[in-house]
């Protein structure tokens, strides 16, 4: 039983670190391979129902459950690649959040985002 725990528990680590791996390669691709936005006209309200998340790369297997943004938030967008756009958001506190969200839950509203003064 106790080999059973160990070798499960190593199987778990390692596929948790190959998904991190994975998701580091597909971000360094998206960033090559991104079309990128104008920087005077990349900014974008979410819309829809409930929370956005962000993922550490453009695939659905590299979300952050942690870590997510809601309808009427306002980000600025810099790269489009395969459904997902690389955002900046603005925390309350004037701090940042960067990584990719879905693109079918953003409009553009014609302005950037900046920190609050």
């Amino acid at each position: 039983m106790r080999i059973f725990v160990v070798l499960t528990t190593f199987l778990l680590v390692s596929f948790n670190c190959f998904s991190q791996t994975q998701c580091e390669e597909k971000d360094n691709l998206a960033q090559q391979k991104g079309v990128r936005f104008d920087s005077y006209n990349n900014g974008f309200s979410v819309t829809g129902h409930g929370r956005l998340y962000f993922y550490s790369a453009p695939d659905v297997a590299c979300k952050n459950k942690d870590t997510f943004i809601v309808p009427g938030d306002v980000v600025n967008a810099y790269l489009d690649f395969n459904g997902y756009y690389s955002v900046m958001y603005f925390r309350g506190d004037g701090s940042q959040v960067e990584g990719w969200v879905k693109s079918s839950r953003l409009k553009e509203n014609g302005t950037g985002n900046g920190p609050k003064q």
